[in-house]
């Protein structure tokens, strides 16, 4: 079980070492972990692996999303008591990757050309002609419409295949049973 102070060394370390973090080249960072957990077990006579020290951090990290998310009122977050404890040390997002120069550029390039998108994107609201061009061109479509033929409208019901066929059916039944049944009435619904 992870005291207070395990946590908060733990989060300290990763934050002094954040850029040798990233640093690292490859994708194992077993030996920055077991580092950590060296340090930890070191201070507090503990026995921490690097593993143990990296999935206390990721679910650190899991619980701060988490409750940004609740905060933001999103369905998927939640107030959790780490979240709400370690919250300020979690709010400068230390774990990411620093920009470098090369980062800040694109940052800005990639700004300015997506707003510029949306500056060419967008379409000026109508004017007050179009509009009333606009009401007119409805008022004559509604108005030719109340005085077209109503037989030609499509509001009469057509009846389906099914209830044909059935009629048919029933049709067929009927002459069946008066023949089969002389003399005897038939019960069968017209």
């Amino acid at each position: 079980m992870w005291t207070d102070d395990q946590l908060r060394l733990l989060i300290t370390e990763r934050r002094n070492r954040n850029a040798d973090y990233h640093n690292i080249s490859g994708s194992s960072r077993v030996s920055f972990w077991n580092d950590i957990a060296n340090i930890i077990n070191e201070s507090f006579s503990t026995n921490y692996t690097g593993y143990q020290c990296k999935g206390k951090f990721q679910n650190l990290v899991r619980d701060h999303t988490l409750m940004c998310q609740y905060m933001a009122g999103n369905r998927a977050g939640r107030r959790t008591r780490t979240g709400v404890r370690y919250f300020e040390e979690f709010r400068s997002r230390f774990w990411e990757r620093p920009d470098t120069q090369f980062d800040q550029i694109h940052n800005i390039n990639a700004s300015s050309r997506q707003r510029e998108i949306r500056r060419r994107n967008r379409t000026s609201p109508p004017s007050y002609e179009e509009i009333l061009s606009m009401m007119s061109r409805r008022e004559s479509i509604t108005t030719h419409t109340t005085q077209r033929d109503r037989s030609a409208l499509p509001d009469c019901r057509i009846s389906s295949n099914r209830r044909v066929s059935t009629n048919r059916n029933n049709e067929n039944n009927e002459s069946e049973n008066n023949s089969n049944n002389l003399g005897v009435a038939n019960h069968l619904p017209v």
